[in-house]
């Protein structure tokens, strides 16, 4: 018996239902074809958006489980330090440092084999060891040694280095360490000479003086002529001239208290003349010795240079580019240049100059190292500053530099370093023997 709304197939047998079991139960089940299975409302498993949606579900697991894939341990920091330490000091393998210096003992010099050393060379030295700092030391001219640091082919410039406005416009300064003054080097025992005794004889004043005083000479022998030459013609006779000459040369005579006797007047009025210009010539005579004889003796025991107020006057010398070179410019004083303090003190005992101008504590370990006895230093030193390190602008090294220094200079470390090269005056300097 057919069921209802089952409308029979093509060979006249009922169809098969759409859902469910046969419902011919003696049919084999074996035999029957199998179906796809399905679910109600899912899709087969090679379906794309099936693909799909497998590919975003491992993608979401591999990104939860990266960040504890990727992230190392940190390493164990290294015996002996912390991690603060570590990272509070820059790191010294990327790069080796290239330090500038120059030849300004006792701040920087090279000993005989080679070794850079010095008040500032040292002290960089225990800066370096505090920052765990590599570097290698190259050696320049000033003027090059402010460029170079200048254009960052040189990260530190230690040496003797004076703090001024004008460089401070194109590098940067570390804290000072050290305070300085500008000094003049002499000949010792100099002083001026013949030479200077003459420049003084014939100076302007003397000049002067010894002009009016021809000039009263002159006039008084022209009065002594024209109160005699009619009367006393065989003294003061003759033409205009003889007769001024007779007259000149008597007012000499009479001034200098000589009284030859040759040539006297007779008129009244001649007389009259004369006894004025004796008392005159006193005064005259007092003024012309004593200018005299201030020359001879103030020469012979006054040093030609006494400070900076006699610079303008005498043969100066310089290094080139340095404070001392930049205080004669400001003040529009001739000097000549020297590449180094060394070469400058020669010139003075040789004579090419007269004095030669730098930074105090150098002058002296320049002197003292000289020990030929034949330099000084004034005592008065003008133009005080200080000694600092020089750093490209903006340079990452200054801060940690510069905590360095304060450190340093709190320690028995820094007062070491002074003790090698000079006491605690900064006068007396401890010198090594000169080769």
């Amino acid at each position: 018996m057919e069921t209802p709304g089952d409308p029979p197939d093509a060979s006249g047998r009922p169809a098969q239902p759409r859902h469910g079991r046969s419902r011919n139960t003696d049919a084999d089940p074996l035999s029957a074809p199998k179906q796809p299975r399905t679910g109600r409302t899912g899709f087969e498993l090679n379906h794309p958006i099936k693909r799909i949606l497998h590919g975003v579900a491992l993608l979401s697991l591999a990104l939860l489980l990266a960040p504890a894939n990727l992230v190392a341990a940190p390493e164990p920091p290294a015996s002996g330090t912390t991690d603060a330490a570590t990272s509070a000091k820059p790191d010294s393998k990327a790069k080796k440092l290239r330090i500038g210096t120059k030849n300004a003992p006792p701040f920087s010099f090279q000993l005989p084999d080679g070794t850079w050393t010095g008040i500032s060379i040292d002290l960089w030295r225990a800066i370096a060891e505090d920052l765990n700092l590599e570097f290698e030391i190259h050696e320049l001219e000033l003027e090059k040694l402010i460029e170079s640091t200048r254009q960052d082919k040189v990260q530190i410039a230690v040496a003797a280095i004076g703090m001024t406005a004008q460089r401070n416009q194109i590098i940067e300064f570390s804290y000072p360490f050290f305070g300085t003054g500008l000094a003049m080097a002499v000949k010792s025992g100099e002083s001026g000479g013949w030479w200077e005794f003459l420049n003084r004889l014939f100076s302007k004043s003397f000049l002067r003086s010894a002009g009016l005083l021809f000039l009263i000479l002159l006039v008084t022998g022209v009065l002594i002529w024209a109160a005699e030459h009619r009367r006393n013609p065989a003294q003061f006779g003759g033409s205009a001239a003889d007769g001024i000459g007779a007259g000149f040369w008597w007012s000499a005579v009479t001034m200098t208290t000589v009284g030859y006797g040759d040539k006297s007047p007779i008129t009244p009025l001649g007389r009259g003349l004369a006894l004025v210009w004796m008392f005159i010539s006193l005064f005259a005579l007092a003024g012309l010795t004593g200018a005299m004889a201030s020359a001879l003796t103030v020469t012979q025991l006054t040093p030609r240079i006494q400070g900076p107020a006699d610079l303008s006057r005498v043969r100066v010398g310089a290094l080139a580019g340095s404070t001392g070179a930049e205080y004669l410019r400001q003040n529009f004083i001739l000097y000549s240049t020297f590449p180094n303090t060394e070469a400058g003190l020669d010139a003075v005992k040789a004579g090419k100059i007269d004095t030669f101008v730098n930074d105090e504590p150098v002058l002296a370990y320049g002197v003292k190292r000289d020990g030929t006895g034949e330099l000084s230093i004034l005592p008065q030193t003008f133009d005080s500053g200080f000694y600092a390190f020089g750093f490209p602008r903006h340079s990452p090294l200054r801060r940690d530099v510069n905590s360095s220094i304060l450190q340093i200079m709190e320690t028995s470390e820094w007062l070491g370093i002074l003790a090698r090269y000079v006491d605690a005056s900064k006068q007396h300097l401890e010198v090594p023997p000169r080769d």
